[in-house]
């Protein structure tokens, strides 16, 4: 699952939302930017199935894949951008260094897809990584770590809530400190709102990975005193 996830959720998934940045949402922001009418701005699909309307606001997509193709990847400069900061205008981060972003991110998670082992002997085993791990305090702190995650649920879920937890208040640090959307800095209301739902969010999540961790150990120590009885009772 862990390929699939990889490859398929997070990159395919970052890959499509790299393609709607660029075909929709970057020609129309310029065309708002520019002050047009939004009545006047063609719709979504048209820019999505005529490529000279987005060659006209970005004339590298005049030259198609060749570029890509080519290695001279510098052509799509033009709505793939590495600025940083924030636009001066909308507050928000640049919509060609978060399309840019996306499309790097994807490439990088479609990559990783590849690397772990499934059903065939090739890519990394997630059990050998863990159990080569040995560290100068721990000794060999991660054997067995790989036995217990796989056969308890409790312990899985307790890992995966601290980390989705963990990243949603990072998520909610960040849509304030760096906003992914134009204008929402400027707008306090909902900037607090996403701020204290997120951070709510975050703390329920971490909340159940302490309790689900906390049965999960209770459940071990009564399995392997049970287990201690048994084996002297016989």
């Amino acid at each position: 699952m862990l390929n699939h996830h990889l490859a398929g959720l997070l990159g395919l998934g970052s890959l499509s939302w790299a393609g709607h940045q660029v075909h929709v949402s970057l020609p129309i922001n310029q065309f708002l930017n520019a002050g047009v009418d939004p009545k006047e701005i063609p719709l979504p699909h048209e820019f999505i199935l005529n490529r000279d309307l987005l060659a006209q606001l970005y004339p590298s997509f005049a030259e198609g894949a060749t570029p890509f193709f080519t290695l001279n990847w510098s052509k799509y400069a033009d709505f793939l951008t590495f600025r940083g900061g924030l636009d001066p205008v909308t507050g928000g981060l640049w919509l060609t260094d978060t399309a840019h972003h996306h499309l790097a991110i994807a490439i990088l998670f479609l990559i990783a897809g590849h690397m772990y082992r499934t059903n065939w002997g090739i890519g990394h085993g997630l059990k050998n990584i863990l159990e080569a791990h040995e560290g100068p305090f721990m000794g060999q702190g991660h054997k067995g770590l790989y036995e217990i995650l796989t056969t308890s649920w409790h312990a899985q879920l307790s890992l995966n809530l601290a980390m989705l937890g963990s990243l949603t208040i990072v998520v909610a640090h960040h849509m304030y400190a760096m906003p992914p959307y134009p204008y929402l800095v400027t707008d306090y209301g909902t900037q607090l709102s996403v701020l204290t739902h997120h951070m709510w969010i975050g703390g329920f999540l971490i909340v159940g990975a302490a309790a689900h961790a906390a049965i999960f150990m209770a459940f071990t120590v009564l399995v392997c005193i049970f287990i201690m009885l048994l084996e002297l009772l016989d």
